[in-house]
């Protein structure tokens, strides 16, 4: 587990994340987060943090964001 891992969870409880890809590379990782809420406007402050932290991560590039979402009927 990577350090970015376990601080990204201690930052957000509310969070789920992993490594999902480059496990087998030195100083580089693909990390998945899921957020779940009832709440549309709790989920984007949650989105609009997990950024900032990235952003305020001297040892983190953030490359790549995928947002995908999925509704109750």
């Amino acid at each position: 587990m990577s350090v970015l891992t376990t601080d990204l969870r201690n930052a957000f409880p509310a969070v789920a994340v992993s490594e999902v890809g480059h496990q087998d590379q030195w100083q580089r990782t693909a990390l998945g987060v899921a957020l779940v809420t009832p709440d549309q406007s709790h989920l984007q402050r949650l989105i609009a943090g997990v950024r900032r932290y990235f952003d305020g991560r001297p040892d983190a590039e953030l490359l790549d964001v995928q947002i995908s979402y999925l509704e109750r009927p």
